[in-house]
């Protein structure tokens, strides 16, 4: 029973990681958009949370590679889905990458980002 709570407790973790971690690439993407608007304090703390979301990239790529099944080879989840979809497109990992890009990432960054 406790083995069980851990790895739950582990499952939910992760996901609320990925989650976070999604919620910062909007940000992200929006802070984009909007830089030339934004004041001098504004700008500190947007770079600031873009030095974070960098470090929470990092953390999907191991994440994201234990669900693809492949060795991490990039800093940033996008360079790592862009690859797989050029190395293995038409197979499963491809695919899956494709769909990441077209229904979570692209729809928030304005022109395509993966």
């Amino acid at each position: 029973m406790t083995e069980l709570l851990i790895t739950a407790l582990i499952i939910l973790g992760v996901y609320l990681f990925v989650v976070d971690s999604w919620f910062s690439y909007i940000a992200v993407m929006r802070l984009r958009d909007l830089k030339s608007q934004l004041g001098p304090a504004a700008k500190v703390f947007a770079y600031t949370g873009l030095g974070l979301a960098y470090i929470k990239d990092a953390g999907l790529v191991v994440i994201f590679s234990v669900l693809f099944l492949t060795l991490p080879r990039e800093f940033t989840l996008t360079a790592m889905l862009k690859r797989l979809q050029l190395t293995d497109e038409g197979r499963w990992r491809g695919t899956a990458a494709q769909w990441v890009c077209a229904k979570l990432l692209n729809q928030f960054s304005g022109t395509p980002h993966c």
